[in-house]
């Protein structure tokens, strides 16, 4: 790999980083919000539940609520994905931070770098 091909991939690299944080920020707001309408509606809907039995009541309230369920696991299931891009993105910076150190030190081992 070749000095400015290195740079390349790290401007990339960063770049689609920057991205991918920007993404993630906005993945957590949704998760938040669905979260929230779930634990509010299954809350609702627990109070207004008429079971006998502590298993009736859940039953009722996974039934009325199994929109809100999904939405808020589907929102946390993009931002625990988005989370994992995230860090495969950083390590693979740190992966190219260490070539560049690498090469800096060849090409001072070759007289051709000077700090």
């Amino acid at each position: 790999m070749t000095t400015p091909e290195l740079e390349e991939k790290l401007l990339a690299t960063v770049a689609e980083l920057r991205d991918a944080t920007d993404n993630l920020t906005d993945l957590a707001r949704e998760w938040a919000k669905a979260d929230h309408y779930y634990r509010h509606a299954k809350a609702i809907a627990y109070l207004s539940s008429e079971g006998k039995t502590v298993a009736d009541k859940q039953a009722q309230v996974d039934k009325v609520c199994k929109e809100e369920r999904e939405k808020a696991h589907t929102a946390d299931a993009l931002r625990e994905a988005q989370r994992e891009k995230v860090r495969a993105l950083m390590a693979e910076l740190t992966a190219y931070q260490t070539i560049a150190a690498n090469m800096r030190a060849d090409m001072n081992l070759a007289g051709r770098y000077e700090t």
